[in-house]
């Protein structure tokens, strides 16, 4: 009967949409438990090349598995909080907001964030980049162009000092913008004018001799350091502040982090980290674990001194 076929057919949609949601729970369900999942493959790789490669290929598989690792929390990241999310947060809170991109390049992250609309409206924005290159042939014409842009010319570090930075291999004596490999400041790639300069060498970074740079370094110079904890607390920020901090330095995120971990209450002022991690460069599989420990537990980390409170979190690239 008409009756009964219609009965039938919105049986058959209720079992339909029960089957829906349990294949998208299950499929959260993936999601959340991918990165732990890694990690035990991390270890148990690590543990089978004992005794059977030498330490050359032992690090060599260990970076590329931590660089799988790396995109697929990437991954999981950009599923999870999408960019609409991110920026609706900024229209709850009455106070200044204020964008800090340390390791800013030529500026494409701070346009590619625009362009997603994360920093909408008016914000305080303060580039820091330490490779003078980008200074003079980016963000100096950057920051004419935008009155919102102020130019920090320095690498954000733990304490005041001068140090050695290494320009990109290849890119020392550029005298015209067009020499450089990736010479267009393009927000939607990956592969930006600053190439690898950071203050890591070959040999470690500054006088610490402990790590070790997968890339080849150019020649150095010496650049300003400046404690990055001090200088955000020279900004005055209040809790009802809207704070993005933005942190794609080659590797000295490591020391800046466990310092400004130690700087509450700036921690806890901080709304979204974007970081990239840079465990991965590091040769030595158990400082390299010791590294990846303190990454994957940094948000744990920051609510234990923020009362609980966890800040968002995006994996930057």
């Amino acid at each position: 009967t008409l009756g009964g076929d219609l009965a039938m057919r919105l049986d058959l949609f209720a079992a339909a949409a029960v089957a829906g949601f349990l294949l998208l729970g299950i499929q959260r369900s993936f999601q959340s438990t991918a990165y732990d999942t890694a990690l035990r493959k991390l270890d148990s790789r690590v543990s089978a090349l004992e005794g059977q490669r030498g330490n050359a290929q032992r690090s060599q598989i260990g970076s590329q598995f931590s660089q799988d690792l790396f995109r697929e929390d990437q991954q999981k990241q950009s599923m999870s909080e999408p960019a609409s999310d991110r920026s609706s947060a900024a229209s709850n809170k009455g106070g200044r907001k204020v964008f800090i991109d340390l390791g800013a390049n030529c500026g494409n992250s701070y346009l590619k964030l625009k362009r997603k609309k994360v920093l909408e409206g008016k914000w305080e924005v303060y580039l820091w980049e330490a490779n003078p290159q980008m200074v003079k042939f980016y963000l100096t014409d950057l920051a004419s162009k935008d009155p919102d842009v102020q130019i920090v010319p320095l690498a954000a570090w733990t304490e005041n000092k001068k140090m050695k930075f290494y320009l990109t291999k290849g890119q020392e004596n550029v005298t015209d913008i067009k020499q450089f490999k990736a010479h267009k400041c393009n927000p939607r790639s990956i592969h930006q004018p600053a190439g690898a300069s950071s203050l890591f060498s070959g040999a470690g970074m500054g006088d610490d001799k402990r790590r070790k740079n997968a890339h080849k370094p150019g020649s150095e110079v010496i650049v300003d350091a400046v404690d990055f904890a001090a200088w955000l607390s020279d900004l005055k920020l209040t809790p009802s502040d809207h704070v993005i901090l933005k942190i794609d330095i080659e590797g000295a995120e490591l020391p800046l982090l466990k310092k400004f971990l130690k700087s509450a209450p700036l921690p806890c002022l901080v709304d979204i980290f974007y970081v990239e991690w840079h465990s991965w460069m590091i040769a030595d599989l158990k400082e390299r674990a010791e590294t990846e420990a303190f990454e994957t537990g940094f948000l744990d980390a920051v609510a234990a001194v923020c009362g609980g409170k966890k800040p968002t979190f995006g994996a930057w690239h």
